[in-house]
Order: C-alpha cells, then structure tokens, then sequence
C-alpha cells in the first residue's frame, strides 16, 4: 500500500506576544489527495522540545508560554500514521517581547533627619501579576 503525502502547516497566535502570555500553537495537517490524517503533531522552537498533540479534525493544538525574550522559530512535525507519510511545516518566527514593568519606590521616613536610618521599599509590578518587593 503506498502512503499519501501529507502538508503540515503552523500558525501562532497571538504573534507577537509577551514573555509568559500562552501562545496557541495550531497544525494543520492535510491529505495530498484527501482524507484525513490520525496521529500526532510534534512542536519544536529551535531545539527545545515543546510538546505533543493528537490531532483532530486534522489540526492539533498546543498552548505554550515562552519565558524568554527574542524571535523563535517554531516548527510542528507531523508523525504519520498507516495511510499518510509524515511533513514538516515551515518554521513560523514567533516574536516574544519583554514584559513591560512599573517601579514605585517609598520611604519609611519622609522627611528624614540627617544621618538618621531610612527603609527604602521598590515595588515592581507587571501586567502578568506577581509584584516583587525590595526593601533596602
């Protein structure tokens, strides 16, 4: 029996996005001559492994939060099954960008006498939640 050849294309949204915000990373996986394709889609940024999903009604999903900054380039690889041979798609470049931050610094004692110790406190905050605080 001879396999049908298969094209596996990728698509990330959002594009770009920020450094921990979940990117939805979609395969498309389509028959050469029609039907459909079972199996599973690997996902690959660069040379990290992503992950592995099944495919349904010919795409395959996965969620997936990059926690560094720069331009990845992702790719989905299909695995085959009986009837069709495996594809790669072409590499998507998903921009992540740095996540924008607020400073708010206080004092303890304000005003202050001179030479007379004083707590500083920073907060860094960000959109995406976890304040970090700095007391010095």
């Amino acid at each position: 029996m001879n396999h049908a050849a298969t094209t596996t294309t990728l698509n990330a949204s959002p594009n770009p996005s920020n450094v921990g915000q979940s990117v939805l990373l979609t395969a498309t996986v389509a028959g050469q001559f029609g039907g459909t394709p079972t199996g599973t889609v690997s996902f690959k940024g660069g040379a990290n492994f992503l992950g592995t999903s099944t495919i349904i009604n010919g795409q395959a999903t996965l969620n997936f939060a990059f926690k560094i900054s720069g331009v990845r380039s992702v790719i989905a690889t299909y695995s085959g099954d009986p009837n069709f041979l495996t594809s790669t798609s072409a590499p998507v470049q998903q921009t992540v960008n740095k996540v924008l931050t607020t400073t708010v610094v206080t004092s303890g004692q304000n005003p202050s006498s001179f030479s007379q110790l004083v707590t500083f406190t920073a907060v860094v905050s960000s959109a995406s939640g976890n304040p970090q605080t700095v007391k010095w």
